[in-house]
């Protein structure tokens, strides 16, 4: 029975690491502070964790944010910027190069108005 691909494809194939999703590029970005809002489970309020967004894309950014946090991949989390408040999806954890720091890509849901224009204004400069 023939295989329906050939040596190349299978090659190629076991080659690739990650597919894409992203839509548009990630830009480096000079860092835009933003603060986490986590619940705080003995008094029921939510807390602010400082994070800073390191590059953007139309779709999502990656922010460097205090480790121990109690976000994981595919967490819905707030993040404020300015007076407004953001919902975004964890996509993924990294790790750094400093060990109190980890790299959250998260995914935008719903861009506060003051976060998008700053992200918008960003990229068009580029």
């Amino acid at each position: 029975m023939e295989a329906w691909y050939d040596e190349r494809d299978r090659r190629a194939l076991d080659e690739r690491t990650t597919v894409e999703r992203r839509i548009g590029h990630r830009l480096p970005v000079e860092g835009i502070d933003v603060r986490w809002v986590v619940q705080d489970q003995r008094r029921g309020r939510g807390l602010g964790r400082y994070g800073r967004v390191v590059d953007v894309s139309v779709s999502g950014a990656a922010v460097h944010s205090p480790s121990g946090m109690s976000l994981t991949e595919q967490s819905l989390a707030r993040l404020r910027y300015g007076s407004g408040e953001s919902r975004v999806r964890v996509r993924r954890i990294t790790t750094t190069s400093q060990p109190d720091v980890v790299c959250l890509g998260v995914e935008f849901v719903d861009l506060d108005d003051e976060l998008r224009e700053r992200i918008y204004d960003l990229l068009a400069t580029r």
